[in-house]
């Protein structure tokens, strides 16, 4: 729980289906979860659509957001 602060929701989504959701203070990175396992396929990383792919480096959260997994 983040008292205090403004806080928005991030989804994460594997195959159209939701395996985790983490509330993110704004302003705040989001610390990289464990990748998806899938036979025969490579993760590539989480995006936010079909280009944008997130930087949990340097992508700061201001609003809820929801990731897919490529």
């Amino acid at each position: 729980l983040l008292i205090g602060k403004q806080t928005y929701k991030v989804t994460f989504y594997c195959d159209g289906k939701i395996i985790n959701e983490i509330n993110v203070a704004k302003g705040d990175l989001i610390e990289n979860i464990e990748e998806p396992q899938k036979n025969e396929y490579k993760f590539i990383g989480w995006f936010t659509d079909k280009e944008d792919k997130w930087n949990f480096y340097s992508d700061c959260v201001y609003c809820d957001l929801d990731l897919f997994a490529k």
